[in-house]
């Protein structure tokens, strides 16, 4: 009992030292799996004490037959309704996102992804949320972070998740996924499974089922050292960002960027390798 106590408490105490104004709306993202399922009771916990308003917004991706879906619907409304918490949900045409992703010769996953966000950022608008939640346990920011790391990314992408990014929140970030499972089972909590969670045809599936375990028996303290290693880059990558906008600045001009050049090159390269890279991620939001 003491466990299901402390994750509440810590979840409320972790939402209140955040940059949250409160009072605020939040949207939760649920896929009546256990971590959202948990993230979904905590909230509603606290929702009253912290004076916040919250929805939930469940997605059909298209990638299971309806009845699968279903299922998860049907719980995730009855759950909603007992907790007395906003419940919205879209479905994806079956086959829509593989048949995106043929075409567009990008993975399941990146599509799968791109219109989640896209989904949950337009419920978010139409029903006037502030914030939105996010289910991602300590686990899901561990195989992140060694995703990216093999797949070359920068410094930024070193930081692994945060709490709280922009609008985006992760009240259960710091938690395990054991911690999640013993929460549910204390409280008697119902939750459902998503068989496509175990099929290795997934990138991020494969990394937790074979890389991961692996990982656990070479170093067996890796947790630890993931934890630092985002806490490190966190710090460097948040002063090089300071100092770019500080020193590095584009200026609109029509349709196109503009910026000193003598400054860019006397720039240090950590610094213009940062302005590019923000002068691309705002071109391609375009």
């Amino acid at each position: 009992m003491q466990n299901k106590v402390n994750l509440i408490e810590t979840a409320k105490i972790k939402l209140l030292s955040s940059e949250i104004i409160f009072p605020c709306h939040i949207l939760a993202a649920v896929s009546g799996g256990p971590d959202s399922t948990t993230m979904l009771h905590i909230l509603a916990a606290i929702k009253k004490t912290l004076n916040f308003k919250l929805s939930a917004f469940y997605l059909d991706h298209g990638l299971r037959r309806k009845g699968k879906t279903d299922k998860e619907i049907s719980f995730l409304s009855a759950l909603t309704g007992s907790l007395e918490v906003g419940f919205h949900f879209i479905r994806i045409p079956y086959g829509s996102i593989k048949e995106q992703a043929s075409l567009e010769k990008r993975s399941v996953e990146d599509i799968a992804r791109t219109i989640r966000y896209q989904s949950l950022e337009n419920i978010r608008r139409e029903i006037g949320a502030d914030y939105i939640a996010l289910g991602h346990v300590r686990e899901d920011n561990e195989e992140t972070l060694v995703m990216r790391f093999f797949q070359g990314s920068g410094i930024r992408g070193l930081r692994g998740m945060p709490l709280m990014r922009g609008r985006y929140l992760r009240p259960l970030i710091d938690f395990s996924k054991n911690q999640i499972l013993d929460f549910l089972k204390s409280r008697g909590l119902e939750y459902k499974t998503d068989a496509s969670n175990k099929r290795e045809i997934y990138l991020r599936n494969r990394i937790r089922m074979r890389l991961m375990p692996l990982l656990i028996k070479i170093f067996p303290g890796y947790e630890r050292a993931l934890s630092e290693f985002r806490f490190k880059t966190g710090l460097f990558t948040d002063y090089l960002i300071k100092e770019t906008e500080k020193n590095l600045v584009w200026e609109t001009d029509k349709d196109a960027y503009k910026i000193n050049w003598n400054e860019f090159t006397d720039s240090h390269p950590a610094l213009r390798y940062f302005s590019l890279y923000d002068l691309y991620n705002r071109l391609k939001k375009k």
